[in-house]
């Protein structure tokens, strides 16, 4: 990797933020156009009649409620 690559990534211009104490700060501002854009897109896509919500589980190693055991599955704990 060269050294030349960009370390972040913007999606708007911080000169036009609003400052916290005004009415209409936005606390999104810095990611509203990508928001809006995914909304757009995503709303493009029909949603199925039976929509499936268990479709893999995604091994983790984490402490958290949510964690599940699930013995028929290759990762048996996970998310």
């Amino acid at each position: 990797m060269s050294c030349n690559t960009p370390s972040t990534l913007h999606f708007a211009d911080d000169t036009l933020c609003l400052p916290k104490d005004h009415p209409d700060y936005d606390r999104l501002f810095k990611i509203r156009p990508l928001e809006e854009t995914l909304n757009c897109q995503f709303g493009k896509d029909p949603l199925d009649q039976r929509l499936s919500i268990d479709e893999q589980m995604c091994a983790t190693k984490m402490s958290h409620y949510i964690k599940q055991y699930m013995p028929n599955k290759p990762h048996k704990w996970g998310v």
